[in-house]
Parts: structure tokens; sequence; C-alpha cells
């Protein structure tokens, strides 16, 4: 099949999306399997795309957590968990979904209360941007790319920041979290 280096060359640049979708696959199917083996995995997930300062009130309503924090979303009659704030140990994991808006790259916020001064950090599955590749090796135009990731970074990042303050309020007036998906 390949008699030279020079064939191989050939060989390889007739058939890169299909070694890439190989490469894709096998890391997506390696990858999750060697993560989830890990004992006692830290609630870290994905990389850290920023990181802000975090206001001291929402630091200190996160410090006080005993128990999870869930937002039930409501369609008609049916209930199901959404948004929710998870603490184990010393570190908080915040997943926050608004009714409308709906991603295949989900940001997450992740906030170590050991911290010396309050952050939270803004992360997303690395394979999420290795899903991103079929698309830059087409020759998709790159700043479309970004543009798209910077919009989807910039609303979850509100959504989030939202969630915290709507989960103070509904501790401090003992409101379960509730959003109606269906307004009629």
């Amino acid at each position: 099949m390949v008699e030279s280096l020079n064939d191989m060359i050939i060989w390889i640049s007739k058939n890169y999306l299909g070694i890439l979708s190989i490469a894709f696959l096998f890391f997506l199917i390696f990858l999750p399997g060697r993560i989830m083996s890990r004992s006692n995995p830290k609630l870290k997930r994905g990389v850290c795309i920023m990181s802000e300062a975090l206001p001291e009130d929402q630091f200190v309503f996160l410090q006080q957590l005993t128990e999870e924090v869930t937002e039930t979303m409501q369609i008609f009659s049916m209930k199901k968990d959404g948004s929710f704030i998870r603490k184990r140990g010393h570190e908080i994991l915040i997943i926050a979904m608004e009714k409308g808006y709906s991603t295949s790259h989900p940001l997450i916020g992740y906030v170590e209360l050991l911290n010396r001064y309050p952050m939270i950090q803004y992360r997303t599955s690395l394979a999420g941007f290795v899903l991103l590749i079929p698309f830059v090796a087409l020759i998709v135009p790159i700043p479309l790319i970004f543009l798209f990731e910077y919009y989807n970074f910039k609303k979850q990042r509100s959504f989030i920041r939202n969630f915290i303050r709507r989960a103070m309020q509904a501790k401090e007036t003992n409101q379960p979290l509730i959003t109606n998906l269906i307004d009629l």
C-alpha cells in the first residue's frame, strides 16, 4: 500500500479527515473511561476558561451551604431537576440552565473554598473544544467559531451568576427554586 515516505505523505494528505475522525473517536472512547476510573475524583470539571472575583456575600453563602441546592424546571405538571449547586468538601460545582437556551458547550462554575481570595472559575469540557477540530479542518471561518464561543460564554456566565443570586434569595425567603418553562 505505502511504498515510500512520499507515498505515505500523499496518502495521509488525502485521508486526513478520516485519520482525525478515528483519533477523535478513540479520544472520546478512551478518555471518559480513564477519568471515571479514578478513585474519589475532585469536582473539577473541564478546563478553566476564565476566573474572576466572587462577591463576598455570594462566597459566604456558598461557604455556609450544608446541602445541595437544586432548581426544579417545570413543564405543565412534569418536574425535573435543572440548575444546581453541589458542595463536596471545600469545592463547589455550579451548573445553571435557563429556559429557551441550550448549548453543546455547557459552562460550569467552580469555586474552591480554601482559596485566600474568593474566586469563581468558569470551566468547559475539553471534548467541546476537540469537537471544533473538524470545523477548523474544513476551514470554517475561525473568527466565526470564536464569535459563537464568546457569545455562549457570556450567556452562560450570566446564567451562573443569576442562579447564585436566585439561590441566595430563595434561602432568605425559604422558597423553593422552581422555573416554569411554559408560561401560560
